[in-house]
């Protein structure tokens, strides 16, 4: 009979004390670990005065060199914020340590069902297994073999851009968003939309608008005061068809699976539409404003495709200035500039730093994509600078495991976009009363997730005659 004194019992009984000991050494000494630098720190409130009202991203970075480091904490309220400056930090962190870092934590103004109600949406969706449902469907329509199907619409919704440009470029986002809208209608829905104020349009656009702003946690109180959520106040193919019929046999009652494909088709149509708008409208600006690159990237769609038909997919690999140009854009100018944040599953150590578990985790692109190391002069647009491939693009589309799965989809418009609207016409700015150029302004609007260009106009004009009949024979 075993004994507690015999060497069979003490030997493994010795290991499980020792392994308990240094768990609580372990917890102790993390506890015992500071945060991450900040700015100064007040009784109760912490550094809640720091936080900034707009214009975050920017606020970040600047916070981040005045303190002289890439990874800066903000505590308030009980909350701790963790800024990631750099694409190492957020490399080491975000994808290196994505176990820890992929969960998300919901703005009460979206999650309430008071408010919004809108805590199923995929983009924001906890770490778990609705989201990894949510996540394999998805990946199924929008890997990068599948999305080569719905090439066809996207050539076709951009040649129809391009004919509506010859009359009018006065409402620009407009037609950029009916275009990038009506793409996504019919690879979503297999739905074909007619015109910009159709009504599933308007109310898919209101809704995507309000959540962008929503989750930007400076809009709105609720959002750092959740008890005030309860105050008073005033037959074609489809993603969603495949879905539907490819799903049934997924272990889901049909209401989960209904569900399900509900919020993942709205998270397809809103995560797509607004920030491929936002990257054309900044393409557009950075052509304005660099005449040069737009000729440089027009001779050599000349020399590739020639002027007797429009750009297609099979040129890309082609095109490598082209894909420079749109690389530059997303650097340029990111229109997600903090990303969507993640947050910490459980306590860590970074470089010494304690991050606690629950803590938002922000990547901050615009502070990377400033890094003068990497891309020097980052203020001025300039897409040679990807003709050194040991250059890597910024993280346009997120980090780690939260990675945006319509990546590819999104690239394939962007690009058919960009090289039809600069085969065919010729982008020029708008006059004063006086007949001098008005450049558009590179500032951004900044009330939501994604950071829109401050509204402007310019000139699209034919290249030539020929290139108006090859637009009008595409349509």
């Amino acid at each position: 009979m075993l004994r507690v004194t015999d060497p069979a019992f003490l030997a493994p009984s010795a290991v499980v004390v020792a392994l308990a000991l240094y768990k609580l050494y372990k917890a102790h000494s993390t506890k015992q670990l500071a945060l991450p630098p900040g700015p100064p720190s007040y009784p109760l409130i912490g550094q809640l005065l720091s936080m900034p009202l707009a214009s975050e991203h920017t606020v970040f970075e600047k916070l981040g060199k005045d303190i002289g480091n890439d990874v800066i904490a903000l505590s308030m309220l009980g909350n701790t914020i963790v800024v990631l400056n750099s694409a190492q930090a957020a490399t080491d962190l975000l994808e290196k340590r994505s176990s820890i870092y992929s969960d998300r934590t919901i703005p009460p103004m979206v999650l309430d069902s008071n408010l919004m109600d809108w805590g199923k949406y995929p983009a924001i969706l906890p770490y778990g297994d609705r989201w990894k449902e949510h996540r394999r469907m998805m990946h199924t329509w929008l890997q990068k073999n599948s999305v080569r199907s719905y090439q066809p619409s996207q050539e076709k919704q951009t040649r129809m851009l391009l004919a509506r440009l010859l009359t009018s470029s006065a409402h620009l986002q407009d037609e950029l968003y009916r275009t990038v809208a009506a793409t996504l209608l019919r690879t979503v829905y297999g739905y074909q939309l007619e015109v910009l104020n159709d009504p599933f349009v308007v109310g898919a656009r209101t809704a995507i608008d309000n959540l962008a702003r929503a989750a930007t946690a400076t809009n709105f109180l609720v959002n750092g005061f959740p008890v005030l959520a309860h105050a008073s106040g005033s037959n074609e193919p489809s993603i969603v068809r495949a879905l539907l019929e490819n799903d049934s046999k997924a272990g889901l009652s049909q209401e989960d699976l209904e569900d399900y494909i509900k919020h993942i088709a709205i998270a397809l149509f809103g995560a797509g539409s607004d920030t491929t708008v936002a990257s054309l409208e900044v393409f557009v600006i950075a052509m304005i404003r660099h005449p040069e690159v737009q000729a440089k990237a027009q001779a050599e769609i000349d020399r590739v495709v020639g002027t007797k038909r429009l750009p297609s997919f099979e040129d890309q690999a082609q095109l490598p200035y082209i894909d420079q140009i749109i690389k530059e854009v997303m650097r340029w100018q990111p229109v997600t500039p903090l990303a969507v944040p993640h947050t910490s599953i459980q306590d860590d150590v970074y470089r010494e730093y304690r991050i606690p578990k629950g803590s938002i985790v922000i990547g901050n692109v615009w502070a990377m994509s400033r890094n003068q190391q990497v891309y020097p002069d980052p203020e001025t647009f300039n897409p040679d600078r990807y003709s050194d491939p040991a250059i890597p693009p910024v993280p346009a589309f997120g980090f780690g495991r939260r990675l945006c799965p319509g990546i590819h989809y999104a690239e394939a418009s962007i690009f058919i976009a960009v090289a039809s609207i600069l085969a065919t016409y010729k982008i020029t700015p708008a006059k004063d009363t006086n007949g001098k150029d008005v450049l558009p302004s590179t500032e951004g609007v900044a009330d939501s997730v994604v950071y829109h260009p401050k509204p402007f106009t310019c000139v699209f004009t034919p290249r030539s005659e020929a290139h108006r009949e090859l637009i009008l024979r595409n349509v």
